[in-house]
């Protein structure tokens, strides 16, 4: 089966048991190493730590603090629609996403936000008016 981004299922499970301990799981630090070493941020900066606990919270629905390979699955289809979404909005492929960019992707997915609701976005989550693939 292929996913997003083309990539088959084994090699998913492959980048998920490279790093998962021996009960089946990742813990935040490994979920960090695993799509650091996958490449899925493509030319974006990794993912940092706190990212990777925000996300493993996110899909973590045993409530172990941690990730089995169908959280992971769920999480690498997320991963991936948000990178071609971003990567679509970042036409000047900065790597970045500046306002104008955010207010287009926002019209696109049928939000019509005032500009005052997407200067609050910018000035929270922007750095030096750009926001990155990967904002924590």
């Amino acid at each position: 089966m292929a996913f997003p981004g083309g990539m088959a299922q084994d090699e998913i499970y492959g980048y998920f048991t490279a790093v998962a301990a021996q009960d089946g799981q990742i813990s935040a630090d490994e979920l960090q190493r695993c799509l650091t070493e996958s490449g899925i941020a493509g030319s974006y900066k990794p993912f940092c730590l706190e990212t990777c606990r925000l996300m493993i919270t996110m899909l973590d629905r045993d409530m172990s603090n941690s990730m089995g390979f169908t959280e992971f699955k769920e999480l690498w289809q997320s991963l991936n629609v948000w990178k071609n979404t971003f990567s679509s909005y970042d036409r000047d492929r900065s790597g970045t996403v500046e306002g104008h960019e955010l207010q287009q992707a926002f019209i696109a997915m049928g939000y019509n936000l005032s500009p005052q609701a997407i200067s609050i976005i910018m000035n929270r989550y922007s750095v030096q008016g750009r926001i990155g693939f990967e904002t924590s």
